[in-house]
């Protein structure tokens, strides 16, 4: 008798979580995403992100559908002076909820607050924060051979929080620091021009 009600408790909960069903895809902007299903134990989200790199004078903008955690459904921007990256995240419990694709962030304004930035292979440059980047941010990233590469610049604090919450899952060999306070995140030399290595980066936080 007792094994039948837990096998009856079980059946019941079991579907739960399984039950939930997401669309998965991955896209350009300006492309549909295919409707692919797939199964989900926890939210399902749509996000879609855009890159803005200075030296190229080029965005790129992507949109990611996919199964994710509350803790990941972040909006926010990370601005390294050289780069600057915009998330919009939403997400949903119900079956293909996040079927839709969300519009690009729409650029924002000074908010009078500046951070430090890594230009010309130094870290002294500064640049002005904009919107929501209430935060400065310095991000450290282990390269062996006694590299170490210094990224630096404004951010949100959903982005910090993820990166506390995440850690080296959204940043290989790296130390994330996040401050509140005008130049606060105070940088050093760069050892490697970073824009190669900073493609990744950006693309974790859109698509992890």
């Amino acid at each position: 008798m007792k094994f039948s009600i837990v096998l009856l408790l079980s059946c019941m909960l079991v579907p739960e979580v399984l039950m939930l069903t997401c669309q998965q895809c991955t896209s350009t902007i300006n492309k549909p995403c295919p409707s692919t299903p797939v199964n989900c134990s926890n939210v399902c989200s749509s996000t879609t992100g855009s890159i803005y790199i200075s030296t190229l004078n080029a965005t790129i903008v992507g949109t990611v559908q996919n199964c994710t955690t509350p803790d990941m459904c972040v909006n926010g921007s990370l601005n390294l002076g050289l780069t600057n990256t915009v998330v919009n995240t939403q997400c949903c419990s119900t079956d293909f909820c996040n079927n839709q694709t969300l519009p690009v962030p729409s650029q924002q304004l000074p908010n009078g607050m500046s951070c430090y930035t890594c230009i010309n292979n130094t870290c002294s440059g500064t640049i002005q924060c904009v919107g929501d980047q209430n935060y400065c941010v310095s991000v450290n990233t282990d390269l062996g051979e006694n590299n170490v590469l210094v990224q630096a610049g404004c951010t949100t604090k959903s982005v910090c929080d993820a990166f506390t919450l995440f850690g080296t899952q959204l940043v290989a060999n790296s130390t994330v620091k996040c401050c509140q306070g005008n130049l606060c995140n105070d940088a050093k030399s760069l050892t490697l021009s970073f824009l190669p290595m900073i493609i990744p980066l950006l693309c974790s936080i859109i698509f992890y």
